[in-house]
């Protein structure tokens, strides 16, 4: 008998486009038919505010 195996290679590679995130935690469940699944994925951060005043002194230094 002759070894007739055959091989098949595969090759794993990451999508240039996929950025990877971070994720807090998900929530969701299977969807009305039951053939798929929801989710939505959350990061919790702490709020970083919407507006800073700076003051800057007459030489452009940056008062704290």
């Amino acid at each position: 008998m002759s070894d007739s195996k055959q091989h098949l290679k595969v090759r794993f590679a990451r999508d240039e486009n996929v950025v990877p995130m971070p994720v807090t935690g998900a929530y969701g469940g299977p969807t009305a038919d039951g053939n798929s699944l929801f989710a939505i994925f959350f990061v919790e951060h702490a709020d970083v505010g919407a507006l800073i005043d700076v003051e800057i002194d007459e030489s452009g230094n940056v008062s704290e």
